[in-house]
């Protein structure tokens, strides 16, 4: 009985010569497969990374197609958006110019235009700021054509602006520190007291600094500080003084007079600080 079934089993076996050599073949590729990627697991987890990315491959120009068609809907898209921009900056810039124009009136530039260029951006035609680069011009003077200000503005006209455009643009934005270093380059007379009366709006709502050597503008200022500098034992010392009423007369009438205080500028200090007050009373009121 054994040895029929042995028999029977015998003659189900498909026996092929080459099977055992394909097996080993099949088993030393596993072993080599398991050395390089640490583990069957491992080398299993290959494979289906490499498949995938052989797909990618073999679908490239489906994929690029994809691509492009995203890319273009999210170009028009942002051309949309830019231009909405581009429409609103156009309307800003308007008002803008206008404003600024007013202000520097008062600041004693009355022939004074200044505009707003919109140059189309180089390139992908926009970037992260819009469609175009703006750009600030101005004419100073009557019959000039409007020139950029880094070309065209002196450093008076320049202190000027950057003042005109602070207060055209304090209602809209937060409450901040302004500082102004030597805003009064350029400036004298009639300009620099209007200066002074621009930078004690600014200040009904701002917190103001300015460093300056024209009494116009130190008179309005609400608190003054005298900054000296001196040389001791081969060393440099700045000293900062906070000034009391006659301080401030004393410091004005220097700024006015020289060296030389007399009652004449000590006059004219008090006439100032006055005058100052009774201006920034009515911003007040």
């Amino acid at each position: 009985d054994l040895a029929d079934r042995l028999g029977d089993a015998r003659r189900e076996l498909n026996y092929s010569p080459g099977e055992l050599d394909r097996l080993e073949d099949r088993l030393n590729l596993l072993q080599r497969l398991s050395r390089r990627y640490g583990s069957a697991a491992s080398a299993r987890e290959r494979l289906e990374k490499a498949k995938n990315e052989l797909e990618d491959i073999q679908y490239l120009d489906e994929h690029v197609e994809k691509l492009e068609a995203s890319i273009k809907k999210a170009k028009a898209k942002v051309l949309s958006a830019g231009e909405e921009l581009s429409d609103a900056r156009r309307k800003a810039a308007k008002k803008l110019e206008k404003a600024v124009e007013a202000e520097l009136k008062d600041l004693s530039m009355p022939g004074a235009r200044f505009r707003v260029e919109f140059a189309a951006k180089p390139g992908a035609g926009f970037d992260a700021s819009g469609l175009e680069d703006i750009r600030f011009l101005l004419s100073a003077n009557a019959g000039q054509e409007p020139g950029r200000l880094s070309h065209i503005a002196s450093g008076g006209e320049l202190s000027r602006i950057m003042l005109a455009m602070k207060n055209v643009l304090r209602a809209s934005s937060e409450p901040e520190v302004l500082i102004f270093d030597e805003i009064d380059t350029g400036v004298s007379g009639i300009a620099a007291q209007r200066v002074g009366e621009k930078l004690a709006t600014l200040a009904v709502d701002r917190q103001v600094l300015c460093v300056t050597h024209l009494p116009q503008l130190a008179a309005m200022a609400d608190v003054q500080f005298s900054i000296v500098k001196q040389q001791k034992d081969g060393s440099t010392y700045t000293t900062v003084t906070r000034l009391d009423e006659d301080g401030r007369r004393r410091e004005l009438a220097r700024l006015i007079g020289g060296e030389n205080v007399t009652e004449t500028t000590l006059g004219s200090a008090s006439a100032a600080i006055g005058g100052a007050e009774r201006y920034k009373s009515g911003l007040r009121q």
